[in-house]
């Protein structure tokens, strides 16, 4: 294979495409529904759209405004929501803190990310996940199972986990993504019946603890482990120490 040279080297594409071809194998030819709360941007980066253009339906929900009118033209075969998950239904409407920078949108300004900067605010309605796989079901008649489930809502995901029955649905796979500061995400899967079997790029993979995990080698089942659970005091002592040098920068300025 030949590389053009001057090409620019982005570990972050490469950590995108490789993940999704791991998803490909894992699904193989089976179809299904997904959802995937966070959606951003119709096809780029987006984990659900290669499944789309296998065959695969489903929702796709997307709380920053820009989105909305491109999702709706570029996924004709989704049911588009533009809310922010919650865990509970009390029609709240909450801030939206957003950078210049796609993908970092929040509910949590700087939970994930302490050092980024946010350029403007939006107000978003607020829905669990539950209420909108029902709409979902009840307004295209929907009865494919949710077998994909793809949370990436920077920090906010154990409220959206909450307010999902992930009992009652049961996917195959939650992909969730994860930036490791604590282990609540974790726990409250594993509370829920699912196991932990592969870490790709910032996302955690949960497969129902009965089902058998993909193969994966002595290697990669080390290197997981020492990511999310022996890498964890280190992991805090690094964020305490960052978020007192933003603060001591902060009180500078």
């Amino acid at each position: 294979m030949a590389f053009e040279m001057d090409a620019p080297f982005n570990r972050d594409e490469l950590a995108v495409q490789h993940e999704m071809a791991l998803l490909l194998k894992f699904w193989g030819t089976q179809t299904g529904a997904f959802v995937e709360a966070g959606a951003n941007h119709p096809v780029q980066g987006s984990q659900s759209y290669p499944l789309a253009q296998r065959g695969w339906t489903g929702i796709l929900v997307e709380p920053q405004q820009k989105f909305h009118p491109l999702l709706i033209a570029q996924r004709p075969e989704a049911y588009i929501v533009h809310a922010a998950c919650t865990a509970t239904d009390t029609g709240e409407v909450l801030k939206l803190h957003i950078p210049a920078h796609d993908g970092l949108a929040t509910l949590l300004p700087n939970q994930d990310e302490p050092d980024v900067v946010y350029d403007s605010v939006e107000t978003v309605p607020t829905r669990t996940l539950d209420s909108i796989v029902d709409e979902w079901r009840r307004v295209t008649r929907a009865t494919t199972p949710i077998r994909f489930l793809s949370l990436d809502v920077e920090g906010y995901e154990l409220e959206v986990l909450r307010g999902f029955s992930l009992q009652r649905h049961l996917p195959d796979l939650v992909l969730i993504e994860d930036k490791l500061s604590d282990l609540s995400k974790h726990r409250h899967l594993v509370s829920q019946g699912y196991k932990l079997v592969r870490r790709t790029s910032v996302n955690n993979w949960y497969i129902p603890r009965s089902h058998r995990a993909p193969s994966r080698s002595l290697g990669e089942i080390l290197r997981l482990y020492n990511k999310v659970f022996w890498g964890l005091p280190f992991r805090q002592m690094r964020r305490r120490r960052k978020a007192a040098r933003l603060a001591q920068a902060k009180t500078r300025t």
